[in-house]
Order: structure tokens, then sequence, then C-alpha cells
């Protein structure tokens, strides 16, 4: 009978520890939801190059290229170049109608 008490503590102890555990994960997860997203400022942004290389991707290169044309950023200060390698004329022909510039 005396062996039950310890394990009665050590239940709980596991018990409050595992309690914690999932709380700390949960706290994390909800504040997740309310992130701080700064106003992007025009006048201190840098101009930049995409370059999405590839090689007989015809399947995929257009899927990467709209995500990448999508992004939430002035739309004069960045290109997206595909650097193409053997792709089919209608894949070039699709990329170039996107707005990406094809190389």
């Amino acid at each position: 009978m005396s062996w039950i008490l310890p394990l009665f503590w050590i239940e709980k102890a596991l018990f409050i520890f595992f309690v914690l555990q999932v709380g700390y994960l949960l706290f994390f997860a909800v504040c997740s939801l309310f992130r701080y997203r700064p106003k992007i400022q025009k006048g201190n942004l840098h101009s930049f190059a995409i370059l999405i290389p590839g090689y007989k991707e015809d399947r995929i290169i257009q899927e990467t290229v709209r995500r990448a044309l999508e992004q939430d950023y002035p739309k004069d200060l960045f290109r997206v170049i595909a650097l193409a390698d053997q792709f089919q004329e209608k894949t070039i022909s699709d990329l170039k109608a996107m707005g990406a510039e094809v190389l």
C-alpha cells in the first residue's frame, strides 16, 4: 500500500507536465493567428530579380512563375526571369503571356 502514494504523485506530475507542454504549443498556435504585418513603404524598397531555372519542367514551371508574380511587392520593383532549357514553345509563350521574361 505504501507504493501507491508515490505512484499517485508521479501521475500528477506527469499530467501537469503534459498539460504545460500542450498549453505552451496552444498559446503560440493561437498567437500566430494575430501576426503583425508591417506596412511596406515604397521609399526604402529595393528592386530585385527572381531567377527560376528549369530543364524540361513544362508541367510545373507555369505554377512556379505564377506564384512568383503574385507576391506582395510593387510590380515595378521586381522581375521574374524563367531560364528555359528545352521547354516546349507553348510553355514559353504562356510564360511570356504571364509577364515573365524567358531566357
